[in-house]
């Protein structure tokens, strides 16, 4: 289970807004888990497209498994610094 009671210093920036769909972007990387997985938990409350990057394959892994199981789709790169993310909700 996920705690909520962990905090970082990290900050999520809205990047643009299409419509009636939120899309924000989230830099998770130098965390450690849980730490990527509470952001994420935390923008998908208000978000239905979410932009995670991470910088080790096993966040992104754990990542994608949560955004699955809270129904949302995701689609993970790789990229030079790491892995990004492309989360979007399926179930609306």
């Amino acid at each position: 289970m996920i705690e909520n009671n962990v905090q970082s210093d990290r900050s999520v920036n809205e990047t643009e807004v299409r419509g009636d769909r939120n899309m924000i972007e989230i830099d998770a990387a130098g965390l450690s888990c849980p730490e990527p997985i509470i952001l994420l938990k935390n923008a998908a409350r208000d978000h239905d497209e979410i932009k995670l990057t991470v910088d080790n394959r096993a966040s992104a892994a754990a990542c994608a498994r949560f955004a699955e199981s809270r129904g949302f789709s995701a689609e993970t790169e790789r990229t030079a610094d790491g892995y990004a993310l492309i989360i979007k909700r399926v179930n609306q």
